[in-house]
């Protein structure tokens, strides 16, 4: 794949969650919930998809930098559309796509090189096992 190539997707990638936006912008319900001409999801489902399916790769990113030997699974995205209540209104799903796009993207530059983070909790962090003892204290820091 060529630098201008990349350069490109990667400038797809970053317009997402405003060009999902838009498409949905102004839409009544009646609109969001007519299924596609051939069938498929309708708008308001496919919303609630890309938001999943987002998160979900943000994870299996996570994994992949975190754990030594990640599985990285699948997800059967109809069980999602069933359990996970497509029906309901997009903003939610809407908000959390644009929100994984910039965690994604700061990832990525972490990945890269391109910045180093660094900081210091301003609390406490428990364990989920043992609350009473800390697991990241006040003023744990991180730097790469």
């Amino acid at each position: 794949m060529t630098a201008e190539k990349r350069r490109e997707l990667l400038a797809r990638y970053r317009e997402g969650p405003d060009v999902l936006e838009a498409a949905v912008a102004g839409l009544t319900d009646a609109q969001l919930d007519a299924p596609a001409p051939d069938g498929g999801w309708s708008p308001r489902q496919v919303v609630h998809h890309c938001a999943d399916s987002e998160l979900t790769s943000a994870v299996r990113l996570r994994r992949l930098l975190a754990e030594d030997r990640p599985v990285i699974t699948g997800y059967d995205e109809m069980e999602f559309s069933r359990r996970l209540h497509y029906d309901r209104p997009v903003a939610s799903s809407l908000a959390a796509y644009g929100w994984t796009d910039v965690s994604m993207r700061a990832a990525a530059r972490v990945i890269a090189g391109t910045v180093h983070p660094t900081g210091r909790l301003p609390v406490e962090v428990p364990r989920a096992d043992d609350p009473a003892t800390a697991l990241y204290p006040i003023g744990y820091g991180l730097g790469y």
